[in-house]
């Protein structure tokens, strides 16, 4: 069996970036990210992320310059589903997500929340 971490995060600048301020505030959350946390034979970390408007690996200590855990869960799997989750990381390493689909989420949230409407 090996150990994947699903984590929770927030930026650890207390102004910037905005956009998860936004994202805290509108979810009404602590954290404005998740991750995935890595560990490899030899103890090095890695941390795979959404970030900008896209997805990437970053080292743990360089990451926690940056980021605040939140929750953090440890998550037991065999060495065939760890392996698949990291194939999947690499593969959709640097993929976009559009800021347009996060901006249409918020915009579902705020007419939920402020209006009470159901917006599909």
């Amino acid at each position: 069996m090996k150990v994947l971490y699903i984590g929770f995060s927030r930026p650890t600048n207390v102004t910037l970036p905005v956009f998860a301020w936004v994202i805290m505030l509108l979810f009404r959350t602590r954290y404005s990210h998740c991750y995935a946390r890595f560990i490899r034979r030899t103890g090095s970390q890695l941390i795979y992320e959404s970030v900008g408007k896209g997805t990437r690996f970053l080292g743990f200590k360089e990451w926690a310059k940056k980021a605040k855990v939140i929750s953090e869960f440890k998550v037991q799997v065999t060495q065939e589903q760890y392996d698949a989750i990291l194939d999947l990381c690499i593969d959709t390493l640097g993929t976009d997500y559009s800021l347009l689909q996060a901006i249409g989420v918020g915009w579902v949230k705020i007419a939920k929340t402020l209006f009470n409407k159901q917006v599909k």
